[in-house]
């Protein structure tokens, strides 16, 4: 297998230095990782950069759930759904060991919006949908036997409820493993390399002036043509190509738990009402992440115009929480039992809707500045089936390819020794740093509060080791983990000072 790992980013970088391209990609989220998939699988000469971590955005802070989206046939999103469940049964099959069937459970209270014939007959639409493919079919329990399954669930009120399968994934490692893939296939990716200012001749684009984050080296890469795949930060970047730039996105900011299995321990992902709004969200249980761990959101709600500055905030923790004691009050759950929280920005289409919650997650492709592609909204599930029609619409007439076919992925090695992992993620998934392993590639940082000081320092001198740099860069390298916990941690001081 062939090495994805700071060694294949340094020659990535020096032949994107030296080479033109057929199609340069920048943003390596999930998006940005298919299209350079489906792109080299053309036969096309690719080149990817992401000015962080790959998967660092949105694609690493989802409800890592790979599912049809049963919410947005409210909505009348029928095509959307029937692609999604479409790609979501190609994903079970191809990637079995980062994306598994989940089975759900859908509560039916007294006074819920929709009553359980009409969730019913959604239900059945979701299976009809999913071409009866679905790892299980829907079940409608009545009370008791919902009790039965979940005893510790409110039961004043409960009116039954039904039991369907959706998927969890491990949605960073999916992302690095796809833009692995396109590297094997002859693609030039590198992580922490920055499109600072665009490459203009006769006002068409050919190409990005460059930064790369770890040697401060400024270089120009020149290709045909370059697709904008950046997720929440589209705007941004097309405001960097042109000044009269118009936004294409309406962000919405989600906010997710996490907390122990065993404090919250539910036999299948729970689906839970908000009695105000209306708005859907999850209780995931994630076995296979380390210990075992219960994933709680998400939230939907306005996000400042630069996504690197959205919170976690004390607004968005006491929504997700009234819903855990309003659906579990005999669980006592308490604002300590908190593991971790991350958020994400969802880089939603802009619509005339005021509400978040109808905000399409519909994708738009259009023409950009100089000739380039740029691309918004999208949804994680029909990311493969996304990357083929940016592809065909900025290569018209490039041949196809199966993407379908399986990707050769490494498995997760969560019970190994720490070390050992590490060493590992460096060699095969592109560690640069101690939070693309500790946060992105395992599930190290949302199942701990803390983690242990002389572990991270442990930890450092094999990175620093292993990726051939200075001792003194263990000191650096410790310094700048720190500071991203920091950050992520915040919410935790805005809460105790409320």
């Amino acid at each position: 297998m062939k090495e994805f790992s700071f060694r294949s980013r340094k020659e990535s970088i020096k032949k994107m230095q030296s080479q033109k391209f057929d199609l340069l990609i920048i943003g390596g989220g999930i998006t940005g990782a298919a299209v350079a998939r489906d792109a080299v699988m053309r036969g096309l000469k690719v080149a990817l950069v992401e000015k962080s971590d790959f998967a660092e955005g949105t694609s690493s802070r989802s409800s890592k759930l790979a599912h049809g989206g049963f919410r947005y046939l409210e909505n009348y999103e029928f095509k959307l759904v029937f692609e999604a469940l479409a790609e979501r049964t190609q994903l079970l099959k191809n990637m079995p060991h980062l994306v598994k069937p989940l089975r759900f459970y859908f509560p039916v209270y007294k006074g819920d919006k929709h009553g359980r014939f009409i969730i019913n007959c959604g239900m059945w639409l979701y299976d009809i949908l999913s071409l009866f493919r679905s790892p299980g079919l829907h079940k409608n329990f009545n009370k008791k036997r919902l009790l039965n399954d979940i005893p510790f669930l409110k039961s004043k009120g409960l009116k039954g409820g039904f039991r369907y399968y959706d998927a969890s994934m491990w949605d960073d490692v999916l992302t690095v493993e796809i833009v692995k893939d396109a590297h094997v296939h002859g693609a030039e990716a590198a992580s922490y390399v920055e499109a600072k200012e665009p490459i203009f001749k006769e006002d068409i684009l050919k190409g990005f002036k460059m930064k790369d984050h770890e040697t401060d080296e400024e270089f120009d890469v020149h290709a045909k043509k370059t697709v904008v795949c950046a997720g929440p930060w589209t705007d941004l970047v097309g405001k960097s190509m042109d000044p009269e730039w118009k936004p294409w996105l309406k962000p919405s900011k989600g906010v997710h738990l996490v907390f122990d299995l065993k404090k919250i321990p539910v036999p299948g992902a729970i689906v839970m009402a908000h009695p105000d709004d209306g708005r859907i969200s999850f209780v995931i249980p994630r076995k296979d992440m380390g210990k075992g761990i219960v994933i709680v959101g998400t939230t939907d709600g306005p996000t400042p115009k630069d996504p690197n500055k959205a919170e976690v905030e004390k607004a968005d923790v006491d929504y997700l929480m009234e819903l855990l004691q309003r659906y579990f009050p005999e669980l006592d759950i308490k604002h300590d039992d908190i593991l971790s929280a991350y958020v994400g920005v969802r880089p939603l289409l802009k619509g005339s809707s005021a509400d978040l919650q109808k905000v399409s997650r519909e994708h738009f492709i259009g023409d950009g500045p100089g000739g380039s592609v740029i691309v918004a909204g999208g949804k994680y599930t029909t990311h493969r089936t996304m990357a083929q029609e940016i592809v065909d619409y900025a290569f018209p007439k490039s041949k196809h390819s199966n993407t379908k076919l399986p990707i050769n992925s490494n498995p997760i090695s969560e019970h190994e020794e720490i070390e050992s992992q590490l060493k590992f993620e460096i060699k095969n998934r592109a560690v640069i740093h101690l939070e693309d392993f500790l946060i992105r590639r395992t599930s190290h940082f949302l199942e701990h509060k803390k983690f242990d000081k002389s572990a991270i320092q442990n930890l450092a001198k094999i990175l620093i080791e292993e990726t051939d740099r200075p001792t003194e860069d263990v000191e650096k390298e410790i310094q700048r983990y720190q500071e991203e916990v920091n950050r992520r941690e915040k919410w935790r001081s805005n809460i105790a000072q409320q």
